[in-house]
Formats: C-alpha cells, structure tokens, sequence
C-alpha cells in the first residue's frame, strides 16, 4: 500500500517487493526475468496513479454476478491454485456466473505469472 516511486530503480525495488508478496507460484522465482520486465514498464510509461485508480476500482465495485449471466460468449477462466491474492473461489464463481464457460485450474500457478512460457502449453490448446 505504499506510494509506487517515481525513480526507475526505486520504482523496479519496489514492484519487486510487491511480485514477491503475491507471487504464489511453485516455480522459482526468476528476479532476473522480472527486473526486466519492471524496467520495460517504467520505460515505456510509468504512471502511479493508474496502480491507485485500478486498487480503488477493484474495491469500490458491486457484484457483477448477474451481468456475467447474461453474456453470450465462448470464456475461458483461467485460475491458479495457488494464488495468495484471489483465491480459487473467485475463479470458480467467474465460470459459474457465466452461461458454459470452462474453467482452468492451473496447479501451482500463483496470482502473478512468473512467465506466461512456463503455463503456455496448458493454456494455448484450451
């Protein structure tokens, strides 16, 4: 919950420290993969206050349950099993609100995906 800083290696510490809280994966954790990609954000576009405005629009939203129902799409939900920040309940309530969505149960996948090429073969097919 602290201010995001606006200096790229303050900037590139601290979404560090915020991965490594909500990663949740039973893969290693690859920092060097991860500075990477914390410093191509901040070059490309660092703006704080979008970290804040998404915080308080996941917090101030009503129960979208019955909207879900109401969509006509083929939906894949895709969920890790091991995820500290939504748990898998949240995944199974998505796919249950939504007329014939599948839902996928990545094991061991946490909320952050350390790098999507280490889930892509179970994900591409689905």
């Amino acid at each position: 919950m602290k201010p995001v800083p606006g200096e790229r290696d303050p900037y590139i510490d601290y979404m560090m420290d915020f991965y490594t809280l909500t990663y949740g994966s039973g893969l290693p954790f690859d920092e060097e993969y991860h500075r990477a990609l914390f410093a191509k954000a901040y070059d490309r576009s660092l703006y704080p206050e979008g970290s804040l405005r998404q915080l308080l629009a996941s917090m101030t939203q009503n129960d979208r349950t019955s909207k879900l129902g109401s969509l006509k799409v083929p939906a894949l939900i895709i969920h890790g099993d091991a995820d500290p920040l939504v748990p898998l309940a949240g995944g199974k309530a998505t796919a249950d609100a939504i007329p014939g969505a599948k839902l996928m149960v990545i094991e061991g996948m946490g909320h952050v995906t350390p790098n999507l090429n280490a889930y892509w073969d179970k994900i591409k097919d689905a």
